[in-house]
């Protein structure tokens, strides 16, 4: 496959998961953006003698000599402005619920192609003025944001100047998501951006919301320096990690050695702080992205950060909310039994992860899917091993209780074989009462034998 198709479907898969996010706030973005527009005309009212440090153009770009660094709506890509007025004037408008299929036909998911292709090479001034021409906020709120968010979505940099050409005080919501984004692809840009604006004490520096975003961008680029930042935090500011994702958004969004160094670092930031309950959560965090990482092929790279890095209560922890996620296929499956089988510290009992796995893949959907559960054969701990197929018998009883007595040859004599005997006969009475019976006097006969 070549380098351009594959560009066009990327391009296309980027345009959808925008419009799907922004529907789904563009009821509430109107009127929030209504009520920062009636705070910032209080505050002129307020301070009538103030002037405005930036002079703006019609289509809010800032003039020359903003002394507060703030990006620039650029121009550009005026030659595009007919054929972007052509296909904006085609594009199906969403409903006014907000729901919108993006995509619909062949020529539609052309069009889509091309203006995401377009909105590429313009500047936030051309773009600003050709959307203008077609729906505003307070016109058809849903259809604005959907283009909005296509624009932020291939060139974050210039939306982020458009937002703020518009609200010189928004440090929330989509600003901040474009200036996310534009740290995927430019991440010492955009952190230099924001190191300039809090050496000048701009107030955008100063918001949460920035801030938070700062910190997540910095745990991909430096875990080492951005632990030893929240370590700090954990101490002078706690309110402002609670609840912070960042972390978990730079751990999701890292290589290998950038989620093992952030996790080493923030395990060791625990061990000097005893009782950081903040900390702490943070690094119970980084367990929770690293589950959602292992999923399929991910998990053989996800276990060996684990590997690497986690403390034996972590790999406890990730191991219990693991087991069964990753039920691709049974080479998955065993993968995750063989790395779980090995760790050091689980107790052999109903609170063992491989319990929960075996109960899982008992349900119907899997085994219709997944077939029976080889993996099981791969628990070297005959007791763990026990307790497993008992649990998975007792599954398998709900809905089939013939299939289920057939797995007791692999029940040595004992409490579990037993407890399983007790789970098919209960299951099976409300199904074939003679069965039931029959099955019953055939155990306890083969009982006396032994």
């Amino acid at each position: 496959m070549s380098e351009v198709p594959f560009q066009k479907k990327a391009g296309v898969a980027i345009a959808v998961a925008a419009v799907v996010l922004t529907l789904f706030i563009a009821a509430l973005q109107r009127d929030r953006l209504a009520g920062i527009r009636a705070e910032i005309e209080k505050r002129k009212q307020t301070n009538p003698g103030r002037e405005p440090k930036t002079a703006r153009t019609p289509h809010g770009r800032q003039a020359a000599g903003d002394d507060r660094g703030r990006p620039e709506m650029a121009g550009g890509g005026e030659e595009s402005v007919p054929e972007v007025r052509a296909l904006i004037a085609r594009r199906p408008r969403p409903a006014p619920n907000g729901l919108y299929l993006p995509v619909r036909t062949m020529e539609e998911e052309d069009d889509a192609d091309r203006l995401v292709e377009l909105f590429a090479r313009m500047g936030a001034a051309t773009v600003s003025k050709v959307v203008s021409e077609f729906c505003s906020v307070e016109s058809d709120p849903a259809f604005y944001f959907q283009l909005r968010a296509l624009y932020s979505n291939v060139n974050p940099r210039q939306s982020l100047a458009w937002r703020l050409a518009e609200d010189p005080g928004d440090e929330r919501n989509q600003a901040v998501r474009d200036f996310t984004q534009w740290a995927q692809s430019d991440p010492s840009a955009a952190l230099r951006w924001y190191r300039e604006l809090e050496a000048r004490k701009d107030p955008i520096a100063e918001g949460r919301s920035f801030r938070a975003a700062v910190l997540g961008i910095e745990v991909g680029t430096d875990p080492v320096a951005a632990a030893g930042k929240i370590e700090d935090l954990s101490r002078d500011d706690p309110k402002f990690l609670q609840g912070w994702s960042g972390g978990v958004a730079g751990l999701m969004g890292g290589e290998r050695e950038t989620q093992i160094a952030f996790v080493s670092a923030l395990n060791a930031a625990v061990d000097r702080n005893a009782g950081n309950s903040t900390l702490l959560q943070l690094r119970d965090s980084a367990v929770d992205a690293l589950m959602f990482q292992a999923r399929g092929e991910l998990f053989r790279d996800a276990v060996v950060i684990a590997d690497a890095c986690f403390t034996s209560d972590q790999k406890k922890l990730f191991a219990n909310r693991l087991t069964g996620y990753n039920a691709m296929n049974g080479k998955e499956w065993l993968d995750e039994v063989r790395w779980v089988s090995r760790l050091e510290g689980l107790k052999a009992d109903q609170t063992h992860p491989l319990i929960g796995m075996a109960s899982k893949q008992a349900q119907p959907r899997f085994r219709l899917k997944y077939g029976e559960p080889a993996w099981l054969d791969e628990v070297t701990d005959p007791n763990l091993r026990n307790l497993a197929v008992a649990r998975y018998v007792s599954g398998v009883a709900s809905s089939d209780p013939e299939e289920a007595s057939r797995w007791l040859v692999k029940l040595p004599p004992g409490e579990s074989r037993d407890w399983s005997v007790k789970t098919i006969v209960a299951a099976w009475e409300k199904r074939d009462p003679a069965a039931a019976k029959a099955f019953q006097a055939a155990q306890e006969a083969a009982s006396e034998q032994h």
